[in-house]
């Protein structure tokens, strides 16, 4: 349930968020223009009523959020409103206090308006006391708090905070809980206690963990980033300072930040989306490295995961230099005609390999990067060691996960795995035709016992009725596909239309559920995801754990379909072999890629990425 008005979001910036909330999903627009008609006819005689009123706030809101110009009159006309109907009940008590909250966010720290806004704040305290209005009497004292705080008054301000979470916590009072335990933390942290301003995170995890089913997944995740990547900030800065408690450390911050990165996954495929999934930790990563880049907001820290053991490293780069390099990469990478890329991508080696312990890359080991934000659009393959002259392919094998929470990693029984291989190369909208895809499906089923649904056989009927009929372990589409940042428009491309990604994943699932065995790799040979989209990255990475398979493979952006019909030939026959990995797999064939000199460029090998099992 969320607070009424959003007032846990309104402090956010973001209009759509907050009007969205506040009207039960109203935009940003339509709130300005109801706004606008209000004020058309404010000066009509009489009492306004309680829903004109609201209307009026709402504009007022989006208008100091966006910086309209007619901000000040908005909200003139939203406190008149609100004053004539006066504190006469709880919806007019938080009524008061949306407005209120409003005047906080537009005041200026050196007018008269300070302390009128906190007079309102008192009088509305009083009333929601009298009222039984607990969530608006728990956010009085919390916008109390934060007016204290951004005028320097640390004492009043953290009285006013403890005050609300003296209102006793229930659905709708947890809300004002968590950002005052928010507030509490950096008070403490601006004191230089470390300590109480963890334990105030800590607190505030928790509050957020008690009412996590209420919630949305886009709703949880903008409350809970800001609690969770302060707390895990925090922990690292702790780690720092105690090394004797480095592991419990490092493993709670790891904890937050991935309770973040599945919300992300929730919050693009839906809430039913992660299933059967088991953490993954140190322990259970034999044979890998963990690399976790933490990306905070004055510096990058690299935690390290290896036999057991974490470690935290700061990486020597900036986040906005992190950032910016790995756009360049990223543009660089997909232009075949030049070598720019080896400078972006021998930053970004010495960012983030060079610093990492000679043992971590020991032979026979696999390095599992769990990535975030513009580092998700960057295959690590592709990093460049100019003191060797070597990408990383060249001697790591590398597999990313989008979470630590996978289905455990396990080796595929390769005595009993049989392989689909499904394909369409027909010219179709928005898509050239992939001459290509006969050689490929006729090479890729030599390895494996196969059944093959090619051309106009791949079908969306067939190909679900041939996955009903028999069970799966391997299944390899080629076919032209696109991740988009909305899952729903995500899709691979068939002889009767639009497979949509969500849809292969039921149909999967559906498999694992009757055979109670997952696919153990599911391959996408021409997908591609769209430059500077990190959300369509994210579906990528994480097509694998919706649809339930072990691992995937799947290319970051659209590749010649002859190197990548002789790059998956030379992926089986090696998979095939018993000693082979996912990984050392894949990593075999990209270097296979690039001992060809047609192919030796990475905007032909390095897309392919191995989405979780690496085994």
């Amino acid at each position: 349930m969320c607070v009424f008005f959003g007032l846990a979001l309104a402090a956010s910036g973001r209009a759509e968020d907050v009007v969205a909330d506040e009207t039960q999903g109203s935009t940003a627009a339509r709130a300005t223009e109801a706004g606008r008609e209000e004020t058309e006819v404010e000066d009509t005689p009489g009492t306004p009523t309680l829903a004109s009123a609201r209307r009026l706030a709402d504009h007022a809101r989006v208008a100091v959020l966006e910086g309209l110009p007619d901000a000040a009159i908005a909200l003139a006309h939203a406190d008149r409103a609100s004053r004539a109907l006066g504190l006469a009940d709880r919806a007019t008590i938080e009524l008061a206090l949306h407005v209120a909250r409003s005047r906080m966010l537009a005041a200026s720290p050196a007018t008269d308006e300070v302390e009128a806004i906190r007079e309102a704040l008192v009088a509305i305290d009083a009333a929601a006391t009298l009222h039984d209005a607990p969530n608006a009497r728990a956010f009085a004292h919390v916008y109390r708090a934060a007016l204290a705080e951004t005028h320097g008054r640390v004492d009043e301000a953290m009285r006013e905070a403890e005050r609300a979470l003296l209102v006793p916590e229930d659905e709708s009072v947890w809300p004002a809980h968590v950002e005052s335990l928010a507030l509490i933390a950096r008070l403490e942290g601006r004191a230089a206690r470390p300590d109480p301003a963890l334990g105030a995170l800590r607190r505030a995890r928790d509050v957020l963990s008690r009412h996590r089913a209420r919630l949305a997944a886009a709703d949880f995740l903008a409350r809970a980033e800001p609690i969770h990547r302060d707390l895990a900030d925090r922990l690292l800065r702790q780690n720092a300072r105690t090394p004797d408690e480095t592991q419990p450390l490092l493993r709670e911050a790891l904890e937050a930040l991935e309770d973040l990165k599945v919300a992300r996954l929730r919050e693009y495929f839906g809430e039913a989306c992660l299933t059967n999934l088991v953490a993954t930790t140190p322990e259970r990563l034999p044979g890998a490295t963990l690399l976790y880049p933490v990306v905070l907001e004055d510096r990058v820290v690299l935690l390290v995961g290896r036999e057991g053991r974490l470690d935290a490293i700061e990486a020597p780069i900036d986040p906005a230099t992190l950032r910016e390099t790995s756009v360049r990469l990223r543009r660089a990478l997909q232009d075949p005609t030049t070598p720019r890329f080896r400078k972006p991508a021998a930053a970004l080696y010495e960012a983030l390999i060079r610093p990492l312990p000679k043992q971590a890359l020991a032979e026979g080991t696999t390095l599992v990067v769990v990535a975030t934000g513009a580092l998700r659009e960057i295959p690590p393959a592709s990093l460049y060691d100019e003191r060797s002259g070597r990408f990383l392919i060249e001697s790591t094998p590398v597999a990313v996960l989008p979470t630590l929470r996978i289905l455990p990693p396990q080796p595929i029984d390769r005595h009993r795995a049989r392989l689909l291989v499904a394909g369409y190369g027909e010219a179709s909208p928005g898509f050239e035709a992939l001459p290509a895809v006969e050689r490929e499906i006729a090479s890729v089923g030599a390895a494996f016992p196969a059944t093959r649904r090619a051309g106009a056989e791949f079908t969306i009927e067939g190909f679900e009725q041939t996955l009903e009929e028999r069970p799966f372990d391997l299944l390899h589409i080629a076919s032209h596909g696109r991740f988009d940042a909305d899952a729903a428009e995500s899709y691979l491309v068939t002889a009767d239309g639009r497979l949509g990604l969500e849809e292969l994943a039921r149909i999967i699932a559906r498999t694992r559920h009757r055979t109670s065995r997952p696919i153990e790799l599911l391959t996408l040979s021409a997908c591609e995801t769209a430059l500077g989209d990190e959300a369509s990255v994210l579906g990528l990475a994480g097509v694998a754990v919706q649809s339930g398979a072990r691992s995937a493979v799947a290319t970051l952006w659209r590749v010649n379909d002859e190197a990548t019909a002789r790059l998956f030939e030379v992926f089986y026959d090696e998979l095939a072999r018993p000693e082979r990995s996912r990984a050392s797999a894949l990593q075999a064939a990209q270097q296979a890629l690039l001992s060809e000199k047609r192919f030796r460029h990475p905007v032909y090998w390095s897309p392919f990425l191995l989405v979780n099992s690496w085994r």
